[in-house]
């Protein structure tokens, strides 16, 4: 038996290989064809690689839909021509190996403390889509959708239209960018942006700001850097 596997092997074995490359920022990237040696994947001998590029600012699903793609055409290629493959097959290397673990929930959560926005738009692009960001507002689980990307994020502009007494905020902090219709969120290092928010439901920013951080009894609570997941607090 062989199996398409949307990495260059050995590097990221493992079930999560396309977001481990997204979050590892890795300019290069392919599929492997190879033997399934019996109850063990990912480490039999290599039929056959066949390399790319990872395009810039790539979402998962865009580079696990190009993969896919690249994949499906070398495979049928390897079945025409799989005896000869065979004896040609090249051993893996263990010492160049690195494996990519199964997702788990907390990798989506935003520790505003610490993450920078390149952090947060990483996580984004490998996980946002899919498991949604997550955080915690007002001791509620939020999930974070459809971000913008930092490189349309003007900095200057946000403050500009910050209220004047704060402009030095705190981590976690919530703005809403009227003229543009979108959450902001202070970081570690800058702001990140988003359009639409799922607290108890999915809503825009818009109505989020409306609803919730416009009243004056809300307007000093943050973001916090734990999620609450299934009513427990969860680092």
């Amino acid at each position: 038996m062989v199996n398409v596997h949307p990495s260059l092997l050995p590097r990221w074995r493992g079930s999560s290989p396309i977001l481990y490359t997204i979050m590892n920022e890795d300019r290069v990237t392919g599929i492997t064809v190879t033997e399934i040696l019996p109850n063990r994947f990912d480490v039999g001998p290599i039929l056959h690689q066949e390399t790319c590029l990872v395009p810039e600012d790539c979402s998962y699903s865009e580079l696990s839909k190009m993969l896919a793609e690249l994949g499906a055409q070398q495979l049928i290629k390897i079945l025409k021509d799989l005896v000869n493959k065979r004896r040609l097959a090249k051993p893996q290397s263990n010492k160049s190996s690195s494996y990519a673990y199964k997702v788990k929930p907390k990798m989506t959560h935003i520790i505003w403390e610490k993450h920078t926005v390149k952090d947060i738009w990483l996580l984004y692009r490998a996980l946002g889509q899919i498991h949604n960001l997550r955080c915690s507002w007002n001791n509620t689980s939020v999930r974070l959708l459809n971000m913008i990307n930092p490189r349309e994020v003007d900095e200057l502009d946000i403050l500009k239209t910050l209220p004047a007494v704060d402009v030095n905020v705190p981590t976690g902090y919530p703005h809403y960018h009227k003229h543009k219709a979108v959450l902001c969120i202070k970081c570690n290092d800058g702001w990140v942006c988003f359009h639409d928010i799922v607290i108890k439901k999915q809503m825009t920013a818009k109505s989020f700001y409306n609803g919730y951080i416009s009243k004056l009894q809300n307007q000093h609570i943050l973001f916090a850097t734990k999620s609450v997941i299934d009513g427990k607090y969860c680092k």
